[in-house]
């Protein structure tokens, strides 16, 4: 691991010296993530997207990039589901939205325990602690959901305990919204 990373720092100093192009084909995205000032994500020999690492993984273009990047893995809700989550995005999100599916990146989640600190405008999901990872350097929060899981991460080892009732939330502006076909829904279509 340690040469890994190792080797990793060493082809940005050789790109950054040369100047010249480098085409380095990986199917690890934390290496396309730290290797890459441009990011090609293929599926079945389709590009599904170009980009750099920030703008693949903040503005993914379908599903499948979206899911592809991230660890762990973005929670996508499916508005249909019978589940606290996808009650709590389609309550915020009205009866006129264009989005089947809503993803939130684990470290976009917020977990309170109090209600006066979660801003009025946040999405916000009732939920109960599952389970509690530590992970070296940070924690991964695993939350029910009814037939679901979903994942928060955090930096500090957090103050829950298996069983607690919690709420977690989101920013509205860090919700992923996706059509039903896989694209991402547009500007326009979030803004009305």
């Amino acid at each position: 691991a340690r040469l890994r990373l190792e080797m990793r720092a060493e082809f940005q100093r050789i790109h950054r010296l040369s100047g010249t192009t480098m085409v380095f084909v990986t199917h690890d995205q934390f290496e396309a993530m730290t290797l890459a000032t441009r990011i090609v994500v293929m599926n079945d020999g389709a590009v599904q997207q170009v980009g750099t690492p920030l703008d693949i993984y903040n503005r993914p273009a379908n599903r499948f990039v979206a899911e592809f990047m991230g660890s762990p893995p973005i929670n996508m809700i499916e508005r249909s589901a019978d589940t606290p989550a996808a009650r709590a995005v389609s309550s915020w999100l009205g009866p006129h939205a264009s989005a089947t599916t809503v993803g939130i990146r684990p470290e976009d989640i917020t977990v309170a325990t109090d209600e006066q600190t979660i801003p009025p405008t946040a999405v916000t999901i009732p939920s109960t602690v599952s389970a509690l990872l530590p992970t070296g350097g940070s924690w991964i929060i695993e939350f029910d959901d009814g037939d679901r899981r979903l994942f928060a991460t955090t930096p500090r080892a957090p103050h829950l305990a298996v069983g607690d009732e919690v709420r977690v939330w989101t920013h509205a502006d860090e919700l992923h919204l996706f059509r039903s076909d896989g694209t991402r829904c547009t500007e326009l279509e979030i803004a009305a």
